[in-house]
């Protein structure tokens, strides 16, 4: 019974990235990965990716998906991509909590107005393989935005520093 939800879940995520202008890449188990040309195709996919599996519960179950997107070139051999785009992607879908999607400030960058708007910042953190510290970002993709929370990453930090980290 489990398989066949994460094979309704993998066709159900399938279908949206290919209406999005998406290439799949390959699964994983139960994880997808695919492109895009285009960062905006992305972040509508991604968002339309939580919005169907919540209202479609594949096995009648509450599904919750974690998404994690980077734009960048890539090096590609045969049908799969590596680099460090990549890797900066599987990263944020790590980190990512159960139904959220993460992003870099690299596809914030080249997004549309109207999705830019939709993009909060949540950490900094310098990502494996740069030298430089990146912005990550959530994507807004719930119509009621009252459970999230918003952080200044520009706010005077007024305690003294620490060598440790809480994430």
């Amino acid at each position: 019974p489990a398989r066949s939800i994460v094979n309704s879940c993998l066709a159900l995520m399938s279908g949206v990235v290919v209406r999005h202008n998406g290439r799949i890449i390959k699964t994983i188990g139960d994880e997808i990965m695919c492109a895009f040309a285009r960062a905006d195709d992305a972040v509508l996919a991604a968002s339309e990716i939580q919005v169907q599996v919540d209202a479609k519960r594949p096995g009648d179950r509450h599904i919750k998906i974690h998404s994690g997107l980077h734009y960048g070139p890539v090096l590609i051999e045969g049908n799969d991509i590596f680099g460090y785009t990549v890797n900066a992607g599987a990263y944020l879908t790590a980190v990512a909590a159960p139904e959220q999607i993460l992003t870099t400030d690299a596809i914030e960058r080249t997004l549309a107005p109207e999705l830019r708007s939709c993009v909060r910042p949540v950490f900094r953190v310098v990502l494996k393989g740069s030298d430089e510290e990146s912005t990550i970002s959530q994507v807004v993709w719930q119509k009621d935005t009252a459970a999230i929370t918003n952080v200044s990453l520009g706010a005077q930090k007024l305690i003294p520093g620490d060598e440790g980290s809480l994430v």
